[in-house]
């Protein structure tokens, strides 16, 4: 999924691979099971939430990351200006 300058929201799928990039706008996953997950922003936030993946790579050049209630194997999370938050239990980690 790519926009220019609008939001991606992904509910409820079960996929291999998902890319998601996005100019100018926020993106949301909830309840997303894949193998790999690819996600990118030049400005916005990206919000996980009750996900689960093998590889979950997600950046923002402007804007926080937040990832809850989520299972990775292996991640990377970056920010150019921006927090990268993790809260799993009711517990929450700024990394």
């Amino acid at each position: 999924f790519s926009t220019g300058a609008g939001n991606i929201v992904v509910t409820n799928v079960i996929t291999d691979m998902i890319e998601m990039n996005s100019g100018a706008g926020n993106i949301l996953i909830k309840s997303l099971t894949a193998v790999e997950i690819d996600c990118n922003t030049g400005v916005g936030n990206i919000d996980v939430f009750n996900s689960t993946a093998e590889q979950a790579d997600c950046n923002s050049g402007i804007g926080n990351i937040s990832v809850s209630e989520s299972h990775f194997d292996r991640h990377e999370f970056d920010t150019g200006i921006g927090k990268v938050n993790y809260k799993n239990n009711g517990k929450t980690v700024e990394l």
